[in-house]
């Protein structure tokens, strides 16, 4: 971050896109303002409510957060939820562009995989909640539907100690795979009975969209932000309640795939390329040179 924050000091460009809010603070000492540069923000969460930030720096970040993203000359997030809390805070209109998804050519599957499980794709941070999955989740529920699979770790420098917390909680019907590729978390998943998330605070579920894009079953926990996604065929159950999620899973063979399946055939659709254009559309509509150039362009197609 240092070098780049360099490098755009020493340039001359026409925008600077900065992503997360937290990097957003050299608004408060970069002389943008100085220069002809437009500065836009991509919110992908808001990261002062994770709970690895103890209470007073969690108010601090918000403060500084919240005053460099005012001089922000536009912004965005990438779900409708976090666009719309975003802008309530700072005061200021918020545009969602959402993230896109590609989906690899998928290996065989990791040799050693039981035939049927379930399986959590996350990070072990608190605000994922993933202790709610592992209460539900005892040895009679895998009895049924099979064993358990978690892809992901934490963080050792904050979350060292809820990992381990996480794993005293489980017991042998749980198996921790820990970080894998991404093309190998994904053929774990794609064959999973079904994918279970019960955070607490998202942004864009990306996990979630790439296992709907699959075909997996889903359980989520009934948030704004698994909501947006539009996966209604999705069952939803309170982030709170280790017991829905019991029960949600005792009835997994109720979920139709293939509906689910369908309702993720829009995110298919948006690729990387999508997203560029999008962004490229805002740079464009927010410079003053570039709005010029779209209206010579649509006076040009009429």
């Amino acid at each position: 971050m240092i070098f780049g924050l360099r490098d755009v000091i020493r340039g001359d460009f026409d925008v600077v896109h900065i992503h997360g809010v937290g990097p957003a603070f050299v608004l408060l000492i970069w002389p943008f303002r100085k220069r002809k540069s437009r500065v836009f923000v991509t919110a992908h969460g808001l990261d002062w409510e994770r709970r690895k930030w103890p209470r007073a720096a969690g108010w601090l970040f918000r403060k500084i957060s919240v005053a460099a993203l005012r001089r922000a000359d536009a912004l965005s997030a990438v779900s409708a939820p976090t666009a719309d809390r975003l802008g309530e805070i700072v005061g200021k209109p918020v545009r969602v562009i959402s993230n896109g998804i590609s989906l690899p050519v998928l290996p065989l599957p990791r040799p050693g995989l039981p035939s049927k499980y379930s399986v959590v794709v996350s990070r072990l941070t608190p605000e994922k909640n993933i202790e709610a999955v592992l209460r539900a989740y005892g040895p009679d529920l895998a009895e049924v539907i099979g064993p358990l699979l978690l892809v992901g770790g934490g963080s050792a420098s904050y979350s060292a100690d809820y990992e381990r917390q996480l794993r005293e909680l489980g017991g042998p019907h749980v198996q921790w795979l820990g970080v894998l590729p991404r093309h190998q978390t994904l053929a774990v998943v794609s064959r999973a009975t079904v994918s279970v998330s019960m955070s607490r605070t998202e942004a864009q579920p990306m996990a979630v969209i790439e296992a709907a894009a699959l075909g997996v079953p889903l359980i989520l926990s009934d948030i704004p932000e698994h909501r947006a996604v539009g996966l209604d065929a999705a069952v939803y159950v309170s982030p709170d309640s280790p017991q829905q999620l019991a029960e949600a899973l005792r009835a997994v063979d109720q979920i139709d795939r293939s509906a689910v399946e369908r309702n993720a055939r829009e995110w298919c659709d948006r690729d990387w390329r999508a997203v560029a254009e999008d962004y490229r559309k805002w740079f464009l509509e927010t410079t003053a040179e570039g709005a010029q150039h779209l209206q010579v362009k649509r006076m040009a197609a009429k």
